[in-house]
């Protein structure tokens, strides 16, 4: 009887054996499948940032060149013009389009027509503007002394006006472009005057005023931060830059004003100021001209025809034209749509 008792016990602990022994064989199972999913889940991840990142460095060599096009129409306007207004071709925007037709367009790409064709250039979509930085107001203006520096913030609050920015906004910005004090004394008694680096951009000043910030994408049509002092190019700015810069003109007379610079644009201050014989301007050469230095340039590029899936990259640049080097030099180049 002891016997046939045990030949049981024995026969049930080899059960539980074999039990735990495949419940122990699912378990590892089951964690190797995890791991393995896991792997192929991080390796398809590092993959998909892969080709996103050949993706971008692609799309930014694209934009370079487009730049460098740019630039190019830049320095050939200025060899051909002496002045810059908006019938040149360099305030014709480029369209989106393919690549592979800006291509064929070119000179010399009409023998690589066949490999056009199947290239990724027809799944390259490029388009682009350039602007002049000199048909707004430059807020660098503002960094002056004296009789000069009331006149500038008066006309800055009405710039501001025009964008529908609050007086007490628009003078905050101002300060922030103040010169520096020139003694301690001068420091106590201007408690407005900056104690930091101006804003560089509109960007930037947003970030030092964050109250401007709403109005930030209305200031970027009527207002710009260049490096140096500029003048307003008169045959490019805006309606509300020009009622802006010449308060005396009503509505009416800076439309004609308008008129007459699309038939002929002007060649000298001198034609505008006798443009309206009814209103003298008495315009000088601080305040406003008929060429332009600053130019920004707007590049955007996607790849891929499908938009949902497409990588799309965009830089803005802002250049400075050296017509008597024959050149134009980088301000500075940001990715995406800052406002300058």
């Amino acid at each position: 009887m002891s016997t046939r008792k045990a030949r049981y016990q024995c026969q049930y602990v080899q059960r539980d054996q074999r039990g735990a022994a495949l419940l122990v064989a699912l378990l590892i199972a089951a964690l190797v499948s995890i791991t393995l999913t896991l792997m192929l889940q991080r390796q398809s991840a590092l993959a998909g940032i892969e080709w996103q990142l050949r993706e971008t460095a692609q799309a930014r060599r694209i934009l370079q060149g487009a730049e460098d096009w740019a630039l190019l129409i830049l320095r050939e306007d200025a060899r051909r013009s002496a002045i810059d207004h908006l019938g040149e071709p360099w305030a014709i925007p480029l369209r989106e389009g393919r690549l592979a037709d800006f291509l064929k367009s070119s000179d010399g790409a009409g023998a690589n027509m066949a490999d056009l064709a199947g290239s990724r250039a027809q799944d390259v979509w490029l388009s682009g503007h350039i602007t002049d930085a000199q048909s707004r107001y430059n807020l660098t203006r503002l960094a002056t002394s004296g009789a000069a520096l009331a006149q500038e913030r008066a006309l800055w609050l009405r710039i501001a006006a025009q964008a529908g920015v609050p007086a007490d906004v628009s003078r905050a910005a101002a300060a922030r472009f103040a010169p520096p004090p020139v003694n301690a004394k001068e420091a106590t008694r201007d408690s407005a005057a900056p104690t930091h680096q101006p804003p560089v951009s509109l960007a930037h000043l947003a970030v030092q005023v964050p109250s401007i910030a709403p109005w930030l994408a209305a200031l970027a049509e009527v207002a710009v931060v260049l490096p140096e002092a500029t003048p307003i190019n008169l045959n490019t700015a805006a309606l509300p830059v020009l009622m802006a810069l010449l308060p005396s003109l009503d509505l009416a007379l800076a439309a004609r004003l308008v008129e007459l610079r699309q038939k002929a644009p002007w060649r000298d201050l001198a034609a505008v100021n006798a443009a309206l014989p009814e209103q003298p301007l008495n315009l000088d050469t601080t305040q406003a001209s008929v060429t332009s230095r600053y130019f920004a340039i707007r590049a955007q590029v996607r790849l891929g025809a499908d938009q949902a899936t497409a990588t799309e990259a965009m830089v803005t640049t802002l250049v400075e034209r050296l017509p008597q080097e024959n050149r134009a030099r980088v301000v500075r180049r940001e990715y995406g749509a800052p406002p300058f």
